[in-house]
């Protein structure tokens, strides 16, 4: 698959997580967007899948949601290689092996 795609995929699967932890939250955009110290319109961009979050704009977001940043990437995680169809992926982190089998 391309990087292109990929990136693509990402960060609308991205979005996708940071408006249902959002939402679940019951907090508007703008809320969270000063509970991050961002823009209103960054969380939007961010919710559509427009801009790709560095790592501490996930940790400044989670922060904002009271949530952890692992809750956030864990659902894309789940959704984005699902969606691609690899189950072996999804087989190892139901197994708790996030680096696979080896030690």
């Amino acid at each position: 698959m391309a990087k292109q795609k990929v990136d693509k995929k990402l960060a609308k699967k991205f979005g996708a997580a940071l408006r249902k932890a959002r939402k679940s939250q019951r907090i508007s955009q703008e809320q969270l967007a000063a509970a991050a110290d961002f823009h209103r319109t960054y969380v939007g961009f961010l919710e559509q899948g427009r801009r790709q979050p560095s790592l501490k704009v996930v940790f400044d977001l989670a922060y904002g949601l009271q949530i952890m940043p692992s809750d956030l990437v864990r659902y894309v995680e789940c959704e984005y290689f699902d969606a691609i169809g690899d189950r072996s992926y999804l087989e190892a982190a139901e197994e708790n092996k996030p680096f696979g089998s080896g030690t």
